[in-house]
């Protein structure tokens, strides 16, 4: 999207399209940060400023072309109001996670929540790079609700012995609470991508429905 290609808007949605997988691909660095004990402002920065490229770009292309495609440039837009939120949940999830004590049991959830997640972020990536209707049935089955999964976790957790104190306690909630609006935001994110032609151009939702 650096070179502003503007007059094919066929090819300028591919693009935006791909920087999308990008920005989503940052997100498992994310993940990755917290696994090293590392701050995310260097390479929050980064992803945001990708963020706003994309935004820009994605804007510029309707006000060009505002009767062109309108139901792939309005998914294109969805998904990058969806990409957005996401990243901010991301940089709360990670944020809290790192707050959290390094003691044996709180590091072991730790890990549960950055490798189960970071898993689920890997498949997506790969599945928005193929239309195989296997993927995507993994891909619906890894972002459902985990409401009662996650209340169970937090349950375990602030129950066992010894006691976490309230800071703790309060933390888990916060990694609880921003972990399921990850997962349901990927579920409203992988939906609206199955309806955006892929990069090679065939329709996704053609390949799956």
């Amino acid at each position: 999207i650096h070179n502003r290609s503007y007059e094919n808007v066929s090819a300028a949605l591919e693009l935006i399209s791909l920087e999308q997988r990008r920005v989503l691909s940052g997100f498992s660095s994310y993940l990755n940060s917290v696994r090293q004990g590392a701050t995310l402002d260097s390479l929050r920065s980064s992803v945001r400023s990708l963020i706003f490229e994309i935004d820009e770009f994605l804007t510029e292309v309707r006000v060009r072309h505002p009767g062109y495609g309108i139901d792939e440039v309005n998914s294109a837009l969805a998904q990058q109001r969806l990409i957005i939120w996401l990243e901010e949940q991301f940089g709360e999830l990670c944020d809290e996670l790192n707050r959290l004590p390094h003691d044996s049991a709180t590091s072991q959830l730790r890990s549960v929540f950055v490798e189960g997640i970071d898993a689920v972020v890997l498949v997506i990536i790969d599945g928005l790079n193929s239309p195989d209707p296997e993927n995507w049935s993994t891909i619906r089955q890894l972002t459902r609700d985990r409401t009662g999964l996650l209340g169970q976790i937090r349950s375990d957790y602030t129950s066992s012995q010894p006691i976490p104190s309230e800071a703790v306690q309060a933390s888990i909630l916060k990694v609880t609470n921003t972990t399921g609006e990850i997962f349901f935001l990927f579920s409203r994110l992988t939906q609206e991508m199955t309806y955006t032609p892929s990069p090679a151009g065939t329709s996704s939702e053609s390949s799956l429905r």
